[in-house]
């Protein structure tokens, strides 16, 4: 992205969009209250319980919070490590699947995605990811707001462990 993008954003509280690219993703965490029977409580429900989840799994405070005009957006840097972007957006993907039935374990109506995935060349083709927002457009986007978001640790992206169901490739038994 270029400079006057930036500027432009910032200056006219307008919306950039993205999607991730190179060795870092930024997961782009999207509570949308979209309908009439989702209340505010319903999605402030849900960044507690998925801020919760992360900081039990990773130790710490991981998610970078802002509220938005329909819901709440988080942010999650994650190091895909040696995963192509395809096998990263694929548990990506899983991470989503999961936060969705917890969500509706939990009776939590708010919808939920997970966005600003990466793009990736495959076969000569390019393959997008799912678009995420940058928070800058936000009105109450601040230096202190930037530096909050710049001191939220980079989490490595890891595979979850085989399970007994799936097949043993290895020719182990």
């Amino acid at each position: 992205m270029h400079e006057w993008a930036f500027k432009t954003s910032i200056a006219e509280h307008r919306k950039l969009y993205y999607v991730s690219f190179g060795q870092t993703a930024l997961l782009y965490f999207d509570i949308d209250l979209h309908n009439a029977w989702q209340t505010e409580e319903q999605g402030q429900e849900a960044m507690r319980i998925i801020e919760a989840l992360l900081c039990d799994w990773f130790g710490r405070s991981v998610l970078f919070w802002i509220k938005s005009t329909r819901g709440f957006n988080g942010y999650l840097k994650v190091d895909r490590q040696w995963m192509s972007p395809k096998t990263a957006n694929a548990l990506f993907a899983r991470l989503q699947h999961a936060v969705e039935l917890f969500l509706a374990y939990r009776n939590i109506l708010a919808d939920f995605e997970i966005k600003g995935t990466f793009g990736f060349m495959e076969n000569g083709e390019y393959q997008w990811g799912n678009y995420g927002k940058l928070p800058i457009h936000d009105r109450d986007w601040s230096f202190p707001k930037l530096h909050e978001f710049a001191e939220k640790p980079t989490v490595q992206a890891k595979t979850p462990l085989r399970t007994d169901r799936e097949e043993d490739t290895t020719g182990r038994s």
